[in-house]
């Protein structure tokens, strides 16, 4: 691969590197900066996952740290994990929040009534608490459920509007089947403008195990929509009482396939 990846650079004159998420990649820098040393290098990281190779890309990023120049992080509590733990120097990394396109994610843009009639939503006076994510462990979407069940207990004023797809999810209807809350949940599938959800929504829950700091929290609060999240990452960075609620994540992050929460 060295050397296509030095054509690449030669070629179209390339003057800077940044490496994001790409295992590949990482094994890349050093060969780079042998052969290109005035070009800088530097990385972007999400977050450290603990359940992949004991600190996921944070750890890849410390591997190289040698040879990249400057790294980025989407939250301030992954660069304090980086320094604290895997003793990068300060001056190396710094927070970058990503943020979200505030001309797009505007409320007043969009048509609440129309968007409900697109999905056939009839709520009926009732709140609409959203989950928009991916359906798979990292998400803890049985959590989620049993968080839906509890509630369903308490009252019974609110429908639950799940955008996305994935292998949890079967397991997760036959969980909702099993507790007889199906008429409470509307399934949407992947949506590619969620916006539209957010505009309908009245709540938006994250009950991830792990989080950067999540887009669809700055996507949320940008259509003045409040999240309740788990306390992962650097989601209280961002939320707070007066936009929402910060949750205990009541998991460590190794304990990610323990699937009974009913101790916790």
């Amino acid at each position: 691969c060295a050397l296509p990846i030095y054509y690449i650079i030669e070629k179209n004159d390339i003057n800077v590197i940044l490496n994001s998420n790409s295992k590949f990649g990482y094994s890349a820098l050093p060969y780079i900066k042998a052969m290109f040393p005035q070009i800088p290098i530097l990385d972007y990281v999400h977050m450290e996952e603990w359940y992949i190779r004991n600190g996921g890309f944070s750890r890849d990023s410390s591997m190289m740290k040698s040879v990249i120049d400057k790294t980025y992080t989407c939250n301030g509590n992954s660069r304090k994990i980086f320094i604290n733990h895997f003793g990068r120097e300060e001056s190396e990394v710094e927070t970058v929040y990503i943020g979200v396109d505030e001309n797009k994610f505007n409320p007043e843009l969009y048509n609440k009534e129309e968007i409900l009639k697109k999905y056939k939503i009839e709520p009926n006076g009732k709140f609409i608490i959203s989950s928009i994510c991916r359906i798979e462990d990292e998400k803890r979407p049985y959590l989620f459920v049993e968080a839906i069940k509890e509630l369903s207990k308490k009252r019974n004023d609110f429908l639950v509007v799940v955008a996305g797809d994935g292998p949890f999810l079967p397991e997760m209807k036959n969980k909702i089947k099993k507790y007889g809350i199906e008429d409470k949940f509307i399934y949407l599938g992947n949506v590619k403008e969620t916006v539209n959800v957010y505009k309908i929504s009245d709540l938006t829950v994250n009950t991830s195990i792990k989080e950067g700091l999540a887009l669809t929290s700055y996507e949320s609060l940008a259509m003045g929509v409040p999240v309740v999240s788990a306390d992962v990452g650097g989601q209280k960075e961002l939320i707070n009482d007066k936009v929402g609620v910060i949750v205990p994540c009541i998991q460590k992050e190794t304990q990610i396939h323990e699937y009974d929460y009913k101790e916790k």
